[in-house]
């Protein structure tokens, strides 16, 4: 059973890694879906809580 646990906790990350390595399609120049939320998304967040 803990190694069933031990893969799925690695195909999760391995796909994460790979999802947030992808082109975001942003026209705001981001290269990576990481640095777009990193940049773009932290305001986002930022504004809908205080707004």
């Amino acid at each position: 059973m803990e190694v069933n646990k031990q893969f799925t906790y690695a195909v999760l990350i391995a796909t994460a890694g790979y999802v947030l390595t992808r082109d975001p399609h942003c026209n705001r120049g981001c290269k990576t879906i990481a640095q777009h939320l990193l940049t773009h998304g932290i305001d986002g967040i930022i504004a809908g809580l205080f707004a």
